[in-house]
């Protein structure tokens, strides 16, 4: 058996483990599987040393594999927190870095100024049968264009691509063994609401989420059909997940190459800096409650918004609630951690030179090394 070969053997056995803790966690907690874990993985990394392998790839590997300890120690420990969750994703308090800067680059006050003057524009799900059509026929008019710019040296021609592409009226998207499954419900239609209501197809908004999912898909096909070493095609726990979402959020800003509407797009823009700010009004004051106590949070956000509700009581027994109570729920706890790290993921795919897209897609990167070889500032 060849070092690579030993390698590749090594981190099956480390991944095999990882999904044997990933259906226990946070409750069951073995330190007979712990102490294997460890064991295995120090093994890993030793014979990676000796394996050729290149040295981004390597450190890619040592950061997985620290993230993956880190998680099991912390369960050893027994904690469970804000904190202990967004290490399960690779990440720690610079996120909340990352949001404040997001918002403070924009102004609050002008922000809802712009939102009013387009609060007569908004969008819906489709719903009809002719509007579900209508939103598959505008998807199947940007595909053979994301074929030719993205998919024409894997597949043959057009049609073999695109029998890898699925429409589906189910609530979520998806894409697993390289195929793609959009759902119709969850593309949207935008209306207009005048002296009559119009509705038409939201072409910007549904390319946008057909380019995210191509992101997921490019990423597959690149990785699964090269030569890396498994570790680089397997995540081990959650590590892989910031990655493969900052791709396919980075994928998005492809949009202006195949569509140009202005309304639309300044729609968009707005209605992504409330909803980023609405993440950010939920998200900050639990970090500053729980890092520098609830009077600051109260303090920010007041300077932050102008709104006195942040110096009341009913934001205090809000705040109270949702950190003593509500997010001591380990199920309360990861959907408010998942939405927050989405909601960071969309804030540092817009650094991603995409230029660098293309080698990102070829393998799956624990985050501070994505970072690093992304092209766009560290996440530590």
């Amino acid at each position: 058996m060849t070092a690579r070969e030993e390698v590749d053997s090594l981190y099956r056995e480390l991944y095999r483990l990882s999904r044997i803790t990933a259906r226990s966690f946070p409750f069951f907690y073995s330190k007979e599987l712990h102490e294997r874990i460890k064991k295995v993985a120090g093994k890993l990394l030793e014979k990676a040393r000796n394996a050729e392998i290149p040295e981004e790839m390597l450190e890619n590997l040592r950061e997985t594999v620290s993230i993956f300890l880190n998680i099991l120690d912390r369960m050893k420990a027994g904690k469970l927190d804000l904190f202990s969750q967004l290490s399960v994703y690779g990440l720690g308090e610079e996120i909340f870095s990352d949001m404040k800067r997001f918002a403070e680059e924009r102004d609050f006050q002008e922000t809802l100024k712009d939102f009013h003057e387009i609060c007569d524009i908004f969008f819906d799900e489709p719903v009809t049968e002719s509007e579900l059509e209508s939103v598959k026929k505008v998807a199947m008019e940007f595909l053979p264009k994301i074929y030719e710019r993205f998919f024409s040296e894997l597949f043959s021609d057009l049609n073999e691509y695109l029998k890898t592409v699925n429409f589906s009226v189910l609530e979520e998207h998806g894409h697993q063994t390289g195929k793609v499954y959009f759902s119709l419900k969850n593309f949207n239609v935008l209306c207009f609401v005048d002296n009559e209501v119009k509705r038409r197809p939201a072409r910007i908004s549904i390319l946008k989420k057909i380019l995210h999912e191509c992101g997921h898909q490019l990423n597959f096909f690149l990785t699964t059909r090269s030569e890396l070493p498994v570790f680089m095609k397997k995540p081990l726990f959650a590590t892989g997940f910031v990655g493969q979402e900052l791709i396919a959020c980075a994928f998005e800003r492809f949009w202006p190459e195949f569509e140009s509407d202005e309304e639309e797009s300044r729609y968009l823009e707005i209605h992504s800096r409330i909803h980023g700010l609405k993440v950010f009004l939920k998200a900050y004051p639990v970090y500053l409650y729980y890092t520098q106590g609830p009077e600051e949070a109260s303090r920010y956000l007041y300077n932050y918004t102008g709104n006195r509700y942040y110096l009341g009581k009913e934001f205090r027994n809000w705040l109270e609630f949702t950190c003593r109570w509500k997010l001591s729920e380990h199920s309360n706890l990861d959907w408010w951690t998942d939405s927050l790290v989405r909601f960071w993921i969309t804030i540092k795919s817009e650094e991603i030179p995409l230029g660098n897209l293309k080698k990102l897609c070829r393998g799956i990167w624990a985050p501070k090394t994505f970072m690093k070889i992304s092209g766009c500032s560290k996440a530590d």
